[in-house]
């Protein structure tokens, strides 16, 4: 297939390459499907005809989305509950002196060293 014989005046690489590239060649023109246009087309013009919102409304975004919402709020609440109830409240209260003192010695008295 390929004769490189040394006595040749000239390489033979660019009539190797000629070959391989005419080889190559695709005998037709490439063309696309029947009325291919046209449908990228229409697909274009649904895409920007619809809304910004679609994906969710039509979609379980949203039920997730309020879940998510809804347990952050339970969250919320609970810990808003559970420290309502703690000691401190009433050294920090607009209570008379006196409540204000017996709670602060209540605390001191009461106190425990983390470990």
């Amino acid at each position: 297939m390929f004769d490189l014989s040394p006595d040749e005046s000239q390489p033979a690489e660019p009539d190797i390459l000629r070959a391989f590239l005419e080889d190559l060649r695709v005998c037709g023109e490439i063309a696309p499907a029947p009325e291919f246009y046209e449908r990228v087309c229409s697909r274009i013009q649904e895409i920007e005809g619809q809304s910004i919102w679609v994906p969710l409304i039509y979609t379980r975004f949203r039920w997730r989305f309020a879940t998510a919402w809804l347990a952050l709020a339970l969250a919320t609440l609970s810990y808003v509950l559970a420290e309502s109830g703690s000691a401190n409240k009433a050294i920090f209260s607009s209570a008379n002196p006196q409540q204000r003192r017996d709670a602060v010695l209540d605390e001191i008295v009461s106190y425990r060293k983390p470990n």
